[in-house]
């Protein structure tokens, strides 16, 4: 089966749901998870210049 999603938050709901369901994982802590990688990745693409800056 092919999965198709409009939007990056649609394949992380499920994903949730998927890992809550299975009891891999709590809701909470894959929302804290969510969280956690979306303020790393605007956090990366807001200061990629200085990150990858050469030394």
């Amino acid at each position: 089966m092919t999965r198709t999603y409009t939007t990056w938050k649609q394949l992380s709901d499920e994903n949730v749901d998927a890992r809550v369901c299975s009891g891999i994982h709590t809701r909470s802590a894959d929302e804290a998870g969510i969280t956690l990688g979306t303020d790393t990745a605007r956090y990366v693409l807001r200061n990629e210049k200085n990150l990858f800056a050469p030394h």
